[in-house]
């Protein structure tokens, strides 16, 4: 193994170590999934194996097919370590897939954002929501790793913040429903309508240009899946924001499918 492979996969254990004490209940099933991804990762710097590397890092970012885990550890974490999970434990392996050949990733990060979209339809609860939703965001942030530097820091710089008022507003309700939140709504809606990307709000522009990229780097038809994922993800999101301006916990599902059907012109300009 070269020392350029040996210090980066030294890197990425000292990351592991800063998140372990802020997991609580998921710390067990994060150091299982974090160890094999670490352990998959030198067997790659060995030789070096650039789809054994890439493995490592899906692994460690929950892209698709082994988004599992973070929906698991989110529920089982503190409010805390699931903030720190969500944003800025990413940041070194996002890093490492930027230094990797990623061509062969497309499908894979398509796959990851329609996860977290359609798995988020079916949360309830706050953490849930939240685990499915940075899912989803580590797909589109793989994503731009994939096309230009400058773009991601943008979406990163974007999203972090977001991520951590997300987990700030949800932490001081009492209960784990987004319908208990009666005192933090307003900004909770604020921060899911940029997260969303629903124009004119800075998460679309962002979204475009990656479409825009996409066309311009791959086939057309990958730039339309892209495009339904992300009109999915709207979905997912107005559903949440449905539900937290509804008196009642429930809500039949042909109204909100009717609401969807009449502001989707709109969600897709």
């Amino acid at each position: 193994m070269s020392p350029t492979w040996l210090m980066v996969w030294l890197f990425l254990e000292l990351n592991l170590m800063a998140v372990m004490p802020l997991l609580g209940l998921g710390l067990v099933y994060y150091f299982v999934i974090q160890s094999l991804a670490g352990l998959i990762f030198l067997f790659g710097g060995m030789g070096p194996s650039f789809p054994l590397l890439l493995i490592s890092m899906m692994i460690k970012l929950a892209v698709f097919p082994f988004s599992f885990w973070m929906l698991y550890v989110i529920k089982s974490s503190p409010w805390l370590g699931g903030a720190f999970l969500s944003s800025l434990s990413k940041l070194l392996p996002l890093w490492v897939l930027n230094t990797l050949p990623m061509k062969s990733m497309t499908a894979f990060l398509l796959l990851t954002i329609l996860w977290g979209s359609v798995y988020g339809i079916f949360q309830t609860k706050v953490k849930g929501v939240l685990a499915c939703s940075s899912v989803g965001h580590t797909g589109w942030l793989s994503l731009f790793v994939t096309m230009s530097i400058k773009s991601w820091f943008i979406y990163f710089l974007t999203y972090f913040p977001l991520v951590l008022l997300l987990f700030l507003f949800s932490s001081k309700s009492e209960f784990d429903y987004w319908s208990s939140m009666n005192y933090y709504k307003i900004p909770l809606l604020t921060t899911l309508l940029i997260l969303s990307g629903i124009p004119p709000f800075s998460g679309a522009w962002l979204k475009i240009v990656a479409f825009m990229s996409l066309n311009y780097e791959i086939s057309f038809m990958f730039s339309l899946l892209f495009f339904m994922a992300s009109a999915l993800n709207m979905f997912f999101y107005f559903k949440l924001m449905i539900g937290m301006l509804n008196k009642n916990e429930k809500m039949k599902f042909h109204h909100l499918l009717l609401s969807f059907t009449l502001m989707l012109p709109q969600f897709l300009i």
